[in-house]
Formats: C-alpha cells, structure tokens, sequence
C-alpha cells in the first residue's frame, strides 16, 4: 500500500511540474534562448559591415533599425569609404536577456568590439540588442556606440546603455 501511495505522490508531482518547466516570467527573453544563435548573428552583422556588404547587413537589422526596406537601408549606408575595416578583429561578449525598452521589445543583448587598427589602437565597442522575428530568426534591433577605450564595459554598462539610449 505505500508503493501505491508513493507512486501516486510521484504522478502528481510530474502532472504539476513538467508543463511549468518551459515557463518563464515577465516580458524578457529567456535565458535558455539560442545564445550562439545570437552571438553568431550579432557576428555576422557586424562582419558584413566592416566588409560594407550593405544588403547582409540590411537584411539582418529590424525595420525599426534599417529605417523603411532592406533597399532603403542599402540605399542610405551605401557610402564611400575611405577606410577599410574587412580586416578588422571581431569579438562578441556572451549574450545576456534584456527586458523590453520603449520601442524596443525584449531580446538579448551583446557586446560587439572591433579592433580595426592595432598598432593605431582604433578600437570600438558597441551594445547590441537582437530581437527575433515572427519566424524566430533574429534580427539586430539596437545599436549603442559606448566607447574606444582598450577595456570593454561590463555587462551593466551595456544594459544601462540600452535602457538609456533606446
């Protein structure tokens, strides 16, 4: 009789607790979200445009971002240069949930940092937000230049920056 009675226990433990396992609270973007996904989207955008490969980096920016069409947007950052970054060193922080901001919705942040010239010590480092899509495909929604120092700012710098400058 108490095999029966642990049994039943058991069962109404599960019953109770697996449909709550891929819940998750508030507005935010949970953790548990594709965080290489991010980081290699965030990458990608970044790289296509150092390489000024404007439609790559159009089609990977929110509509809020590219401001009309992804040929609006190439029409808009498809300016001379003359500099050339395609050689640049690419990092990106590790992707953190942020919460829904003003006209921005919830989704992950990152830190993307370029080093373009070291002997010169041109650096950059930049906040990103990447928000998915209807289809789940995430796109690059927010872009904050936070500084050209040699360190990059920690993790509540870059959500203070996308709170702030949103």
């Amino acid at each position: 009789m108490n095999t029966r009675i642990v049994r039943a226990a058991g069962m109404a433990i599960m019953v109770v607790t697996v449909p709550l396992a891929g819940c998750s609270e508030g507005n935010s973007v949970d953790n548990a979200q594709p965080k290489a996904t991010v980081a290699e989207t965030a990458r990608k955008f970044q790289q296509a445009v150092l390489e000024r490969q404007w439609k790559t980096a159009c089609e990977a920016r929110t509509e809020l971002l590219r401001g009309g069409t992804v040929a609006e947007c190439v029409q808009k950052t498809a300016l001379p240069s003359v500099h050339d970054f395609s050689d640049a060193r690419l990092t990106t922080g590790d992707p953190f949930a942020v919460d829904a901001y003003g006209k921005h919705p919830a989704g992950m942040g990152l830190l993307l940092s370029v080093e373009a010239d070291p002997a010169r010590g041109l650096r950059w480092h930049t906040a990103v937000r990447l928000v998915p899509d209807a289809d789940g495909k995430w796109l690059v929604d927010q872009l904050v230049h936070l500084s050209d120092e040699p360190e990059p700012p920690d993790t509540e710098t870059l959500l203070a920056a996308l709170r702030e400058r949103g």
